[in-house]
């Protein structure tokens, strides 16, 4: 879906162009079709911050921070950042599928915090179920899915995530 074409042959049908523009459009419609399933997935599982958090402004030239559907298929994860302005900070909330998990698919979730240019998230000081994230500076937690009767259990990531946003909230009040 992302790769452009470079070379389309010359000889088309009339029908055959409407296909194809039809299957272009199939195609982009899947694309948005994921970053939307990306951001209820995230939305349903991520707790608010509090008072006083603001969402970052969404920038198109940032690949961690574009609502472009094309992008979020590519990079296969949603991510929503926070800044808590009195206090500098800055909260990173991401949630990433990984369709290739052995049991069939894995949400995991991250977290970062920043103060300026400083990393306040240490190695050791993680909340209940969450690990240290060395190549992003910050916390991890990952779980199979499972599906319940009602549709995927989304209860584990939710309370993982209360717990990370709890941890997060403490250093706006410090």
């Amino acid at each position: 879906l992302a790769k452009k074409m470079s070379f389309v042959p010359q000889a088309f049908t009339a029908g055959e162009i409407a296909d194809f523009y039809k299957a272009c459009l199939a195609a982009r419609q899947t694309q948005i079709d994921y970053a939307q399933t990306l951001f209820d997935l995230w939305h349903r599982i991520w707790p608010d911050l509090g008072a006083g958090w603001d969402p970052a402004p969404y920038d198109p030239g940032d690949k961690e921070l574009t609502l472009d559907p094309q992008v979020r298929w590519e990079q296969q994860y949603f991510q929503r950042s926070f800044d808590l302005k009195p206090k500098r900070l800055r909260a990173n909330l991401w949630l990433f599928l990984t369709p290739s998990s052995p049991s069939g698919s894995e949400i995991e979730l991250g977290c970062t915090l920043l103060q300026g240019t400083k990393w306040l998230l240490k190695k050791g000081s993680m909340p209940d179920g969450w690990s240290w994230d060395k190549d992003n500076e910050g916390f991890q937690f990952a779980a199979d899915v499972a599906v319940s009767d009602n549709g995927l259990d989304l209860a584990p990531f939710a309370e993982a995530a209360h717990r990370a946003v709890s941890f997060i909230a403490d250093f706006g009040r410090e």
